[in-house]
């Protein structure tokens, strides 16, 4: 008996670090991290689908994400999914915007405000 209770205890455990790693890379600090997208899914031909599947996503400098679909013409799709996952978030405000090949998003803080998504 003791020993069903100490592997219940344990897959318990397991399962609270494994939440607990998952949640600390989605902590702020000040920097553009891929992370942050992982939870946005995108409506893709009717099926919702993890952004990080569906794209090339990449952080070329400290303050700004870069998602380039695979299929150019789901980047509406991509920037609604973007503004859709960020609407509440103090993180970043205002909405994706691409240029008709990618979606680019400024994060973080500069000159004392958020920044925004922008082309």
């Amino acid at each position: 008996m003791e020993e069903e209770i100490l592997a219940e205890l344990n897959a318990n455990f397991a399962k609270a670090f494994e939440a607990l790693k998952r949640d600390l890379t989605k902590v702020r600090t000040g920097r553009a991290s891929i992370a942050m997208l992982d939870g946005v899914r995108v409506d893709y031909y009717g099926t919702a689908t993890p952004l990080n599947q569906m794209a090339t996503l990449a952080v070329p400098d400290p303050h700004l994400i870069t998602v380039k679909p695979w299929d150019k013409s789901q980047i509406r799709e991509v920037e609604k999914a973007i503004t859709r996952a960020f609407a509440d978030s103090a993180a970043v405000r205002g909405a994706a915007q691409g240029d008709g090949e990618a979606a680019q998003g400024a994060c973080g803080r500069r000159e004392g405000r958020a920044s925004q998504f922008a082309a």
